[in-house]
């Protein structure tokens, strides 16, 4: 199995050029990915309104909004969502809604990059905690590169090793994207 990364198909070439080096699967499916930064419910629908057929990401930290979003269907994925404090009702709650409404939650090794080591350790935390809350749930869960440069990538057999090691499974960067896209074989043109 490959470790394959949907947000890696919008980048520069140089970036997905040294992916592929360093054992990336890009997909070649003609996928279009919206990534939608807003504050309000009606900006994020006009946004989904425009861009129906692609991928719909949800990127906000906002816990309100992000509850309001999880019902919505035309949402693919929320991404790098702010649930604190982790393990709450309302964390569950919203988690539910979101398997209920298809909808996947992903973190990015982004995060990780940006802050200092004791950042690093609580925000690991807080991903096992949302993955034993996705598992229980059944909400997909995933775990993606989101590189700013080339320099932000990181091999992904080693980054499969950090999840196991805070007991994330590997399937969190092998299989969920896959199964995000809806048709089948990544790889078709």
């Amino acid at each position: 199995m490959t470790y394959t990364d949907l947000f890696l198909i919008n980048q520069k070439k140089q970036v997905k050029q040294k992916a592929e080096e360093i054992g990336w699967n890009i997909p070649q499916k003609n996928i279009e990915i919206n990534i939608i930064e807003s504050e309000t419910l009606e900006k994020i629908r006009n946004e989904i309104e425009k861009k129906e057929k692609a991928l719909n990401i949800v990127k906000s930290q906002n816990k309100e909004l992000n509850k309001k979003v999880a019902d919505e269907k035309n949402v693919d994925v929320i991404l790098s969502p702010t649930t604190r404090p982790p393990k709450s009702d309302l964390n569950y709650s919203l988690f539910k809604k979101l398997a209920r409404n298809n909808i996947a939650i992903a973190n990015t090794f982004q995060e990780l990059n940006e802050h200092k080591i004791r950042y690093k350790a609580n925000k690991l935390r807080e991903w096992k905690q949302n993955y034993q809350i996705a598992e229980k749930t059944g909400t997909t869960y995933i775990i993606t590169t989101f590189p700013k440069t080339k320099y932000d990538l990181r091999d992904p057999k080693n980054l499969a090793i950090l999840l196991e090691n805070h007991g994330i499974s590997e399937k969190t960067i092998k299989q969920n994207q896959k199964d995000l896209i809806k048709g089948g074989d990544l790889n078709e043109g």
